[in-house]
């Protein structure tokens, strides 16, 4: 982005900060959402948010990442009157797009306000809440029977619950690998409000091959209210799983499996229809005793596959 001589730039860099720190949360994540999207490929790399943002709603890294930009004259805060607009001599600067990003220090008062036309802005900051962030197998055989496990390749559902906002309205799901310091955006979904819920599906991934270090978390925004970071799993990646076939190598379902780990009561869980059985792990470091249970117990049907037990 080629930086050009312009005569309205705002040499103050103290009134700068002002300007931004007065900003709402929604305003200054707009504002450093569009500056980074105008920025080249090469600058989005050098100055990725990741340097500067904590999280989504970091307000202060929002404006860390403003003030590099202009300290590295990347982009030139300007000092515009509001009538600039109908002034020639000043309304040709605008049509250079490295001057988008300017203070409005107003001199003359418009006679008529606008109109609001964008329903998410007339409702009140104080109304608005984003809460109880959860996520689901969308695998309903799974999700019935282990709602704590979820691997790579699963696709899950991202929920949270909205009030205060307008039917329709967007919301924003940032996806986090916390498995490093700070945590790695890898994925941002966008989602509406839909009676009091939003939701989005996402597959999940392992961008920078964590494995069974992989750490997944997610954070739901709408406006300047955020959900707050909350994890996927708590038990990814760390699960006991046994397959059951039959000596043509074609799965069982609806066999018994016990999981017995030392200290904890046994588990049973029986097979889906690719004859897995699955149980998350409480410590990953502590290995399990699996049997398969052929025989079932006398309070069960005696119509089981085999009348041994392995």
């Amino acid at each position: 982005m080629d930086l050009r001589a312009c005569p309205l730039e705002a040499p103050d860099k103290i009134l700068v900060r002002q300007y931004l720190a007065g900003l709402s949360l929604n305003h200054l994540i707009t504002l450093t959402e569009d500056v980074f999207r105008n920025l080249s490929s090469s600058e989005q790399v050098t100055y990725s948010m990741l340097r500067f943002c904590s999280g989504y709603s970091d307000h202060d890294g929002r404006i860390k990442f403003l003030i590099t930009l202009i300290n590295d004259k990347i982009i030139s805060p300007l000092r515009v009157p509001t009538s600039a607009s109908t002034d020639p001599k000043l309304n040709r600067y605008f049509k250079q797009p490295t001057y988008d990003y300017y203070i409005p220090i107003a001199q003359e008062q418009h006679q008529e306000s606008q109109a609001l036309t964008d329903d998410v802005e007339i409702v009140p900051a104080d109304a608005l809440s984003v809460s109880n962030p959860r996520w689901e197998c969308v695998d309903k055989e799974k999700n019935a029977d282990s709602t704590s496990i979820a691997t790579v390749g699963d696709t899950i559902a991202l929920l949270v619950d909205v009030t205060g906002y307008p039917n329709g309205a967007p919301v924003q799901f940032d996806i986090f690998d916390t498995s490093c310091d700070p945590a790695f955006r890898i994925n941002t979904v966008n989602g509406k409000n839909d009676n009091g819920t939003a939701k989005i599906t996402w597959t999940i991934s392992d961008p920078n091959e964590r494995k069974d270090a992989l750490k997944l978390a997610f954070e739901a925004s709408a406006r300047s209210k955020s959900s707050g970071r909350t994890p996927i799993d708590p038990h990814f990646g760390k699960i006991y799983l046994v397959t059951v076939k039959d000596e043509e190598e074609n799965p069982l379902e609806g066999i018994r499996v016990e999981f017995t780990v030392p200290g904890e009561e046994p588990v049973i869980v029986l097979t889906d229809k690719n004859g897995i059985a699955e149980q998350p792990a409480t410590d990953p470091s502590v290995n399990a005793d699996v049997r398969i249970l052929w025989k079932m117990s006398e309070e069960e049907t005696e119509s089981a596959p085999y009348d041994n037990e392995v």
